[in-house]
């Protein structure tokens, strides 16, 4: 393929006819807010699409949307558009779309200014070949520099998308994974014929190609999930285009799972033992077994080889506040302490589950947290993002002022004063409990 800089890279953003636009006032005038990216949707939103082109040629395609900021409607707004926007617009923003992540929060260009959120970027086959990224970084930064967007972001996001660099077989894979999952859904022991971890790795290396083009064009990870979620400020555009090579030696967090530096599996497959404990128990809360009959069937499993804390049975007991069940098992073998996904402990769980979650109306209990901890659950212990069980409370306090915010309104929830106290580690919050502080 020819070099990045014998290609003229340009966007064009699709024209948005004003004169066609529905939104008119009494007097049959256009609204104000009316441009060249479109009308507002009800919170403000404007949606656009655009052509890349190479030496005047087609070559692919972008969308996105353009959210107003600050905005008391904000999370409203991105909940309204898609799941994924509505989650990046909580991981990096507060109810009011004023930064809340700390990868933006330092920049105080980012506390106003629109919102840019990049939803698809497809470039032709021809200029992807052997994962090359020329045309794709520079289509991004010409979106960014283009002057319908450019004075109208000062924060700038997109997720790596694996989609966009199957092949025929990759999807033939897909297909396959998901007819074994549908399967093991309903009851059924089967066996995908593609290798779960194979596959797992293949969607990250995917992945990890959309996103080079991204931080070719100035992008960077942010810390959350898997990896490939990324982000850009306004200030953060006056660096110059990295090379190809150079966005390959970008530490990403999404590439480690695509060498398999990254556990495999978060909780134990539904055809192993351990996996059976773990629906065992998921599936009690409405199953309605007695607590003798649980831990019969428990014990057969341990002698047919399964172990309390690799099925991550306490935590499960946990999430569904089955507290009465912890004893039994630590007895039976399993670790208090034992870490889960991402370092979770049941403890981390416990905590984040007190406030109900989902149930906006029930009282906090600190059941589960008060028998843990008097079961031995150190508060003090950390995930693999430096949070401990307090900064689990915290982030599931915010987590429903943020669905109150985007959804249902009503009073705020406040940080349980119990709770806190309980689960208070011995030197004091750390830096990543007070950033899932609530903020609204």
């Amino acid at each position: 393929m020819a070099s990045s800089t014998a290609l003229k890279v340009t966007v064009h953003i699709d024209d948005y006819n004003v004169e066609d636009s529905q939104d008119e006032d009494e007097f049959g005038y256009d609204e104000p807010d009316d441009d060249t990216l479109g009308s507002k949707g009800e919170y403000g939103t404007r949606h656009f699409s655009a052509n890349i082109k190479v030496n005047g040629k087609p070559a692919g395609t972008l969308s996105g949307r353009l959210l107003d900021r600050p905005s008391r409607s904000f999370h409203a707004a991105c909940d309204a558009d898609s799941q994924e926007l509505q989650e990046m617009g909580c991981v990096l923003f507060g109810s009011d779309g004023r930064p809340r992540n700390s990868a933006i929060k330092s920049d105080a260009s980012t506390w106003s200014g629109g919102f840019l959120y990049i939803s698809s970027v497809s470039i032709a086959t021809e200029f992807r070949k052997d994962g090359a990224t020329d045309v794709g970084a520079a289509a991004v930064g010409a979106l960014l520099r283009h002057p319908d967007l450019g004075e109208r972001w000062t924060v700038a996001a997109y997720i790596a998308d694996s989609s966009e660099w199957m092949t025929p077989e990759d999807e033939d894979d897909q297909r396959e994974m998901r007819r074994a999952q549908m399967a093991q859904m309903m009851g059924e022991e089967v066996e995908s014929a593609v290798d779960p971890a194979k596959h797992a790795q293949g969607v990250c290396e995917r992945m990890a190609k959309d996103a080079r083009q991204f931080v070719r064009a100035g992008f960077r990870e942010l810390d959350y999930q898997n990896g490939g979620w990324l982000y850009m400020t306004k200030g953060m555009l006056a660096a110059p285009l990295l090379t190809h090579e150079a966005a390959l030696a970008y530490p990403l967090k999404v590439a480690a799972g695509a060498t398999g530096a990254v556990e495999p599996a978060d909780v134990p497959g539904p055809g192993t033992k351990d996996g059976q404990m773990l629906q065992l128990i998921a599936r009690n809360a409405g199953a309605g077994l007695s607590d003798e009959a649980m831990l019969l069937r428990i014990d057969e499993l341990i002698t047919q080889g399964a172990h309390p804390t690799r099925a991550q049975a306490l935590h499960c007991c946990a999430a569904n506040n089955f507290h009465q069940l912890f004893l039994p098992l630590i007895t039976r073998g399993a670790d208090v302490n034992g870490k889960g996904p991402k370092g979770c402990t049941p403890l981390m769980v416990a905590a984040e589950g007190a406030l109900g979650k989902v149930r906006l109306g029930s009282r906090p209990s600190s059941q589960a947290v008060a028998t843990l901890i008097a079961l031995g659950a150190d508060k003090s212990l950390a995930d693999q993002r430096g949070r401990t069980a307090l900064g689990y409370h915290y982030a599931s306090v915010r987590s429903i002022n943020d669905f109150k915010a985007a959804l249902i309104g009503g009073p705020k929830t406040e940080v349980d004063p119990t709770l806190k106290a309980m689960l208070m580690p011995s030197n004091g919050p750390t830096a990543a409990d007070m950033e899932c502080q609530d903020d609204h």
